[in-house]
């Protein structure tokens, strides 16, 4: 049994450092960098979602890979067990489907049987697309709305 789940919106409360995407700033690292470098102090929420001892939970984020360590020390805090997180890398500026889509490219090649997937995941019905499309059984799961019209976050 498989979870892929993703992590800001969904099971990390983000919506008070959305303030912090710096939307007058080029480039979506520049945007992003104080949103992603305040991620640690997000509560937690749905953790009953990756809650299952028996299930093996792969995050895939689209937070770039730099910000690793704050992103797994939260993940500790809140004593949260996983295989694995993915990460976009650090100059990867498509937009988060295809970065999602890469990432179950990237599964399938480490030998993950994506077959075994109960559910994954997200807040972006962009992203829940691309998992329908890869046959995957996609679940919307949001802690608040939020317009991802403004980058690639």
């Amino acid at each position: 049994m498989i979870i892929l789940c993703d992590i800001d919106n969904v099971i990390s409360d983000d919506l008070w450092r959305t303030k912090f995407i710096a939307r007058h700033r080029v480039g979506a690292r520049a945007q992003f960098q104080e949103y992603h470098m305040a991620a640690l102090l997000d509560s937690a929420a749905n953790l009953h979602l990756v809650a299952d001892w028996r299930a093996k939970v792969y995050f895939l984020t689209s937070m770039p890979e730099e910000y690793a360590h704050l992103r797994e020390a939260w993940l500790r805090q809140y004593r949260v067990r996983y295989e694995r997180v993915l990460y976009r890398a650090n100059y990867d500026h498509r937009p988060s489907p295809d970065v999602k889509r890469s990432m179950l490219k990237q599964l399938r090649v480490d030998g993950v049987p994506l077959r075994e997937v109960v559910a994954a995941y997200d807040d972006r019905e962009d992203v829940l697309a691309v998992y329908r499309e890869e046959g995957l059984p996609a679940i919307h799961i949001q802690i608040h709305q939020q317009d991802h019209t403004h980058g690639t976050a």
